[in-house]
């Protein structure tokens, strides 16, 4: 449970400082948006997460 809230929470820290960045309220700093970025790095990072969330919560509730 730890390590899926830690990524929902970094998934949703990024989200903020990517909407503060195009509204102009924080500085532009590089973060790319989750599921919505161009270059292969970073959309490859949030696949690699997403399937570490769905591995963990497939094995969870195994008998």
């Amino acid at each position: 449970m730890l390590v899926i809230m830690s990524i929902a929470t970094a998934m949703s820290f990024q989200i903020f400082i990517n909407v503060g960045m195009a509204l102009g309220f924080l500085p532009v700093i590089g973060v790319p948006l989750p599921l919505m970025s161009a270059g292969l790095s970073a959309i490859l990072s949030t696949f690699i997460a997403i399937g570490f969330v769905v591995g963990i919560k497939m094995r969870r509730f195994v008998n």
